[in-house]
């Protein structure tokens, strides 16, 4: 039997009960096809979906959803057909396409801002990142938009992530637990951190990037603790705390703290169009790290931007030389407390010679 409605819809097959039920095509009036098995007068059983642009759907179907096996062949948006493969399309499981991009939900976080995320989140990137080495299940970690809730630990980065969200006003990663003592912390292949860092052969946190994410806390205390990490690129990301302008000095806390040790120093860390606003310190950096780059950035409601030096005094195991090669440019000062930045005494005597702090077109506000 063959019925168009109103709308230029039309179905080709069987009925039962004034249902769609058995074998049976279903055209829509902009394109789309699906031709296969109907129960109750919903697509169930096995079935083919094409869209209007070509990409196709061959598997089993569950009251109007793809449910179980399937096949799933790429078409492109052009008005000419994709080939995918050398001598025709390539064919792939739907759960072959879904692996392509793993999401943290897919281990069970939620990001409503309610249930605690910790256990999940720490889960996807150590499974990802940690289960073999032969690089089968390295793959970004995508956040959807969402206020991802950390309590009771720290989150952990393992060498290698890649973090991506749906940009910092919308994925959010967030603390009110006041007895941690920083939401975001780097560790070796072996979950090792700090001093211990690359102890035994575990691979130092290096080759990482996070884009589109905004780490958040209700509390004075550090955000972000970097210990011996290598190749670190940040991209539109955000790092928020409570501290409001002429509050005075807090607790000597930080959005980011960078450490390195004699064997594994922090360098090659980037930070591009990012944000920094409400603690006492952007940065808080007196040990030994080499080349960070700070580009297009904004930091705003802060008592100090940049805290180098402080503890830097030429003979202390990892602060003999304390920080260097940090460039700022095109970036901005807003309603900061004291100094945007300061480099302290210590620092400029030891450092000066070598490589020093480079800023090129700052605002200062």
């Amino acid at each position: 039997m063959c019925i168009r409605d109103r709308n230029g819809d039309e179905y080709v097959g069987l009925w039962k009960d004034d249902l769609k039920h058995g074998l049976g095509k279903y055209t829509w009036s902009h394109g789309d096809e699906y031709v296969g098995e109907w129960k109750n007068d919903k697509m169930h059983g096995e079935g083919t979906f094409t869209d209007n642009i070509g990409h196709r759907y061959s598997g089993n179907w569950r009251n109007n959803k793809r449910s179980g096996k399937g096949t799933y062949i790429f078409a492109g948006n052009t008005t000419d057909p994709v080939v995918t493969g050398a001598s025709g399309d390539i064919q792939r499981t739907l759960q072959q396409k879904l692996d392509d991009r793993a999401s943290v939900k897919d281990f069970g976080a939620v990001g409503d801002g309610v249930t605690d995320d910790t256990a999940a989140i720490n889960r996807a990137i150590k499974n990802l990142m940690t289960v073999e080495n032969t690089g089968k299940e390295k793959r970004a970690l995508y956040f959807p938009g969402g206020r991802y809730k950390v309590a009771s630990a720290s989150i952990k980065i393992y060498p290698h992530t890649v973090l991506i969200g749906d940009g910092p006003t919308s994925t959010i990663i967030e603390t009110a637990d006041s007895t941690l003592s920083n939401l975001i912390e780097f560790v070796d292949l072996k979950g090792q951190t700090q001093a211990n860092i690359g102890a035994d052969g575990g691979e130092i946190p290096n080759g990482i990037r996070i884009q589109g994410i905004q780490f958040k806390t209700s509390n004075d205390q550090d955000i972000m603790r970097i210990d011996c990490t290598q190749d670190l690129h940040f991209d539109n990301c955000k790092w928020i705390g409570p501290y409001t302008n002429q509050a005075g000095q807090t607790s000597g806390n930080a959005l980011i703290k960078m450490f390195s040790t004699v064997a594994n120093p922090t360098k090659r860390v980037n930070f591009i169009s990012c944000h920094f606003e409400g603690l006492e310190y952007a940065f808080d950096v007196s040990d030994n790290v080499e080349d960070v780059t700070i580009t297009g950035c904004e930091f705003r409601t802060l008592y100090r931007a940049f805290n180098l030096g402080e503890a830097s005094d030429g003979s202390t195991v990892n602060k003999t030389i304390g920080p260097t090669g940090f460039i700022i440019s095109s970036s901005r000062f807003d309603l900061i407390d004291a100094e945007a930045i300061k480099i302290h005494l210590s620092l400029i005597h030891i450092s000066e010679p070598t490589r020093p702090l480079y800023i090129s077109y700052a605002v200062f506000c």
